[in-house]
């Protein structure tokens, strides 16, 4: 809880003292979850810089939600609120928490996300029971991550990742028979905050368009 004067305390109530308890338990257990699942939360800017190169249509699917960067991003910029599907295997205080991103099967118009791409790690003791007997892989196979958005969208996929993913035997393997239309990388460095950190990192936004066959584009944003 935030230091308070004697004189404030003395002034709340006692169900603010218990709203004021809770809210800093709810600040505890989100910076717990932000650390085990990799959380950081996507800088608005590095949003607003795709919607400005790319258009959607239809329902779009961003199931690493967070806070809800990319998800309130997209609502200002006039998608259809209703039309916005967010889900987060951990819970953060937006959209549907505690959903595999693995174990979604409805098909979406696209898929618009930053995913997580640590290491593989296994399920701990009081995670939410979507898979007890399953490991949890929190981005670390970023293929995964590629395949299965593929898989879901019919449109688009845009995924933020590190600028790093253009190689790699596994994923030249899926832009040989899955390529992006547009690479998109950012002139500067995104500033990534978790947990009161911040770190720095070379990233692009790598959209797909199904169907598309070609060679991707490239194009620097500022």
């Amino acid at each position: 809880m935030n230091a308070l004067s004697v004189e404030e305390v003395n002034a709340l109530s006692m169900e603010e003292v218990k709203a004021l308890w809770h809210a800093e338990k709810e600040k505890e257990r989100i910076a717990r979850d932000a650390k085990r699942y990799q959380f950081y939360p996507t800088p608005p800017d590095a949003v607003r810089a795709l919607l400005r190169k790319v258009e959607f249509k239809g329902k779009i699917l961003e199931p690493a939600c967070g806070t809800g960067n990319i998800s309130m991003e997209l609502i200002a910029a006039g998608y259809d609120p209703v039309d916005v599907l967010s889900s987060d295997y951990g819970d953060f205080g937006y959209g549907t928490p505690y959903t595999n991103f693995f174990d979604i099967e409805d098909h979406f118009a696209n898929v618009v996300t930053n995913p997580p791409f640590s290491k593989k790690q296994k399920k701990k003791k009081g995670d939410p029971p979507i898979d007890p007997e399953a490991e949890y892989n929190d981005g670390g196979d970023v293929p995964r991550w590629i395949r299965h958005a593929l898989r879901l969208a019919t449109r688009k996929v845009a995924l933020l990742l590190p600028l790093f993913m253009l190689g790699g035997k596994e994923r030249y393997t899926i832009y040989q028979t899955c390529p992006p239309r547009l690479v998109l990388p950012f002139v500067e460095r995104l500033s990534f905050v978790e947990s009161g950190s911040e770190y720095e990192k070379t990233c692009a936004w790598f959209v797909w368009h199904k169907g598309f066959k070609g060679k991707p584009e490239v194009e620097w944003l500022p």
